[in-house]
């Protein structure tokens, strides 16, 4: 099992077909991605919405924009223990779809 890196998955937004990750010690479970939140575009001192005009143009699978994916954490249930992770923690994909047709939404 190797690491992810920018070279095994150049591919943009590659990390939304990712089903089963691996990082440090725990394991997570993809269960669907993330409709793209509207805060990060809304103007703090005037209150008035921008656009992201970046994900909106690159970023459409399925006629709707995504930002990053909802994990559960595979022992989450069954363990009592906290777990840490941590920056730096080793990613390693255990198992990916091979296109947006096969992901959660």
């Amino acid at each position: 099992m190797h690491a992810v890196s920018s070279l095994t998955y150049p591919v943009h937004f590659v990390k939304d077909l990712w089903k089963d990750v691996k990082i440090g010690e725990n394991t997570f479970h993809s269960t669907e991605l993330c409709y793209r939140c509207k805060v990060p575009t809304i103007n703090q001192e005037t209150a008035e919405a921008g656009s992201d005009k970046v994900l909106k143009t690159n970023k459409k699978p399925q006629g709707r924009i995504y930002f990053g994916q909802m994990l559960v954490w595979e022992d989450s249930v069954a363990q009592e223990k906290r777990k840490t992770i941590k920056v730096g923690d080793p990613i390693y994909v255990l198992k990916m779809v091979l296109s947006y047709d096969n992901v959660s939404v």
